[in-house]
């Protein structure tokens, strides 16, 4: 187990959707497009979508699910044509100022790969120090092994690491390995953000 680094620096682990973009839910968008029920829709998605953000399914093989599934055929890349992510503003204010004062901050984030590769493509994934995509992990929060991986790679102890993140049960899966947690809600103020981080501390 990895100690609490006597240089006293913090790791700070930012997840995307919801804490560093918004507007990232692009399913409405697709099933207006596909016309298929929406409940059942979501039963299989529900399903699917965690090999894929662990990486071990492609957005292809569950797009030719779907068309066994709903009799449907689907052209393109719609993880990709239908997501409209925004960057938080305050919320990259935030690291900014987090990194400027020598702490290490890097994202934490259940992902898949033609969402990562947009990310990439503007250029929000050199916000962080360095970047923890489940997909490339093979690993996904809330599980325990999505946060030992990170801490043993960033060579942090719990103790000295904060997990930023809107879901509930990827917060309480944090606070399973020890690390402190900061629940960002709808609600909160993006602009207060930094200076509740830091007074975790």
């Amino acid at each position: 187990m990895i100690q609490e680094r006597v240089d006293g620096k913090k790791l700070y682990v930012f997840d995307l959707g919801g804490v560093t973009l918004d507007n990232v839910d692009f399913r409405k968008e697709w099933l207006e497009e596909m016309k298929i029920d929406e409940a059942e829709f979501y039963r299989t998605y529900n399903e699917y979508i965690w090999p894929i953000m662990d990486g071990t399914m492609t957005t292809r093989e569950f797009y030719d699910h779907l068309e066994s599934y709903f009799s449907i055929k689907i052209e393109g890349e719609p993880f990709l044509s239908h997501f409209h992510p925004v960057l938080n503003e305050d919320v990259a204010e935030t690291i900014k100022k987090l990194r400027e004062n020598g702490n290490r901050v890097v994202t934490g984030t259940n992902n898949c790969v033609p969402h990562w590769k947009y990310i990439k493509e503007q250029g929000w994934n050199t916000l962080f120090d360095a970047s923890y995509p489940s997909q490339e992990m093979n690993l996904s929060k809330p599980y325990s092994s999505f946060f030992n991986y990170i801490l043993r790679r960033e060579g942090f102890g719990a103790e000295s690491a904060v997990m930023i993140d809107d879901a509930l049960e990827n917060i309480e899966g944090a606070r399973r390995v020890g690390m402190k947690t900061f629940h960002l809600t709808p609600t909160f103020n993006r602009k207060e953000l930094y200076s509740s981080l830091v007074s975790i501390w």
